[in-house]
């Protein structure tokens, strides 16, 4: 009787001691999903190149930066879009998330598998290794704000309070800057424009005319007051200033159709025009005109930025706009917001 006393206090001291560790172990659980993680003890500065994977069979794309602009080397040195990638990297590294399990086999439920999870690898600039993750897919669902994460070799899944696949947009490769004057450039409002073509505009340049009023009590600052003059053959003509913003605006929204190789020469050997745009600090973009290609697309040269490529000859034919373009009011919407809309231009 005894021995089974025995017996029976030390089953319920085994399950007293059983239920303890049980318990402990799910306060540990709920604490540790509970807990805002921060996923990577990292800056945005830190990161000199990065590597996407859209899934497993898929390319590479590298992006690297270069002058603190970022570029992608493998399309001609394509400009990259440095608000996006900022938006990517800052969102990957600098936000927070809940830990959602340890489960090796959960990945394919979050869409963390290699078949469809977006693998990341950050560089330093000595091509030290920073990171290497997976995103997967939004939370709760495509395009949501939030995404699920881990980092390469670790079974932690982290809910992230943030969704990088936002930042990358449309594209292939994605986060591309596709305006034939790069926002990397960082040009001011255009200025002056000269033009060498066969039409008649010889240059358009900007005047002030009345200058900006000083901040009133709970008023902002005005700004000044601008005119628009356009010079045909020897006589000069005010612009109506909303034809000149169309056609202006146009230049700074335009994009280009595809990059081309920057030493290609035979589509410029005759030249068929030429712009020189001044922004409002002086600094000049030349964009010189070249031939049609085979698939009907027109050649420009950018010389500041030394990059080749090819835009429509839709909009090729309103580089060098007409004296009625300028002087007489525009259907609305005017050809320029046709051929590149408002907002088309990314990020």
């Amino acid at each position: 009787m005894r021995y089974l006393l025995v017996v029976l206090l030390g089953v319920l001291g085994l399950l007293v001691a059983t239920d303890h560790l049980v318990e402990k172990s799910q306060r540990q659980h709920r604490h540790t999903t509970a807990t805002l993680r921060q996923f990577a003890n990292l800056s945005v500065d830190q990161v000199q190149s990065f590597q996407l994977r859209p899934g497993k069979t898929a390319p590479t794309w590298t992006y690297v930066r270069r002058d603190s602009i970022w570029r992608y080397p493998d399309y001609f040195d394509a400009f990259v879009e440095s608000g996006r990638v900022d938006q990517f990297l800052g969102s990957l590294l600098q936000s927070a998330g809940t830990v959602v399990g340890t489960d090796p086999t959960a990945p394919a439920h979050f869409g963390l598998q290699p078949e469809e999870a977006i693998e990341v690898i950050l560089q330093s600039p000595s091509g030290a290794l920073l990171l290497k993750a997976l995103i997967g897919r939004g939370a709760p669902g495509r395009g949501a704000g939030e995404a699920y994460v881990k980092k390469a070799g670790n079974d932690t899944l982290l809910h992230l309070h943030a969704n990088p696949r936002r930042a990358l947009g449309g594209g292939d490769p994605p986060m591309l800057d596709r305006r034939v004057l790069p926002a990397a450039l960082k040009r001011k409002p255009l200025a002056q424009i000269a033009f060498e073509h066969s039409s008649g505009l010889r240059n358009l340049r900007r005047i002030e005319t009345a200058a900006g009023a000083p901040p009133l009590p709970g008023r902002p600052p005005q700004g000044p007051t601008y005119a628009w003059l356009a010079t045909f053959a020897n006589e000069e003509h005010t612009c109506l200033n909303a034809s000149a913003f169309a056609y202006t605006s146009f230049l700074t929204r335009l994009r280009f159709e595809e990059l081309r190789d920057p030493r290609t020469t035979e589509a410029f050997e005759s030249i068929t025009g030429r712009l020189q745009m001044v922004d409002e600090d002086g600094i000049v973009d030349v964009l010189e005109v070249g031939s049609r290609n085979d698939q009907g697309h027109i050649y420009l040269r950018h010389r500041s930025s030394g990059q080749v490529l090819t835009i429509t000859a839709a909009k090729a034919a309103l580089l060098f706009p007409a004296r009625s373009a300028l002087l007489d009011t525009l259907p609305q919407p005017s050809p320029y917001q046709l051929a590149e809309p408002f907002g088309s231009s990314p990020f």
